[in-house]
């Protein structure tokens, strides 16, 4: 064998071994497959708030509303940047550490204002709430705003969907909308707001927190939410196959929280 062909014949058997000794990757990766979706509500407080701001009037007239958002062009940033209240701070701080290591994780903010709207919308400063509205008001605004057929065609794209919502925003949904049993969804809500989910095919799962919740952790209701999606964001970052545990069996997550 001259030094060339025992040379080709050194460097098949390094790459084979190199080759046999790279680890397969870990199966607890799996879960980074799992398209996420994060719903949130919009917040009372903002960043900015010009005196002028948008009002629900404002909203009902596209020509008006327009001419309105030219007027706050100054104050207008995509609405993962204009929400500033404690539920939509530590959302977004779960969803960074998510996709810090590589998972799929899409936002979409449900507003009062704008409707169903994905968090790099361009947005400007409003005052609207769904919470200051009565039943009637909140069905015929949400009808209005398309919410529900807007949540049908979004969620198909997902596998599992988390819903940080309070009672009034859960209204204006109507649920149910159409999903499929191999979606998981998950809602963080108020026991109040627990009545509105029903009628879903998808794996479902209810996690109603209460003020005495809230109190143990030391934030609001509101507040809370955010607060438990960040931890359960920390949780998978230590324990990837934690994802797949709760989009496999969403209901184990009664009993993890409680250890909290």
């Amino acid at each position: 064998m001259d030094a060339i062909a025992q040379e080709d014949e050194g460097l098949q058997i390094r790459l084979s071994c190199h080759k046999v000794c790279l680890p397969s990757l870990p199966s607890k990766y799996q879960g980074q497959n799992i398209r996420i979706l994060v719903i949130t509500s919009c917040t009372g407080e903002k960043r900015s708030h010009p005196e002028n701001q948008l009002t629900l009037a404002d909203f009902q007239s596209k020509t008006r509303l327009r001419m309105r958002e030219v007027e706050l062009a100054d104050f207008a940033c995509p609405a993962s940047e204009m929400y500033t209240g404690q539920q939509h701070l530590r959302t977004m701080e779960g969803v960074t550490l998510l996709r810090q290591s590589f998972f799929k994780v899409d936002v979409m903010i449900l507003s009062a204002g704008y409707g169903l709207i994905p968090e790099d919308k361009e947005i400007v400063p409003y005052e609207v709430s769904f919470s200051g509205m009565s039943k009637s008001q909140i069905d015929t605004w949400g009808i209005t705003l398309g919410v529900h057929s807007a949540l049908e065609r979004v969620i198909t794209n997902y596998d599992l969907v988390f819903f940080l919502l309070g009672e009034h925003y859960l209204r204006s949904l109507r649920l149910p909308v159409v999903s499929h049993p191999q979606q998981t969804l998950i809602f963080l809500t108020s026991k109040a707001g627990a009545r509105y989910v029903q009628g879903l095919e998808a794996k479902t799962f209810i996690l109603p927190l209460s003020t005495a919740d809230a109190k143990r952790h030391r934030y609001g209701l509101v507040g809370l939410k955010g607060f438990l999606f960040k931890w359960l964001a920390e949780s998978v970052i230590k324990n990837p196959q934690f994802l797949k545990k709760i989009y496999d069996n969403p209901s184990d997550l009664q009993k993890i929280v409680t250890w909290i």
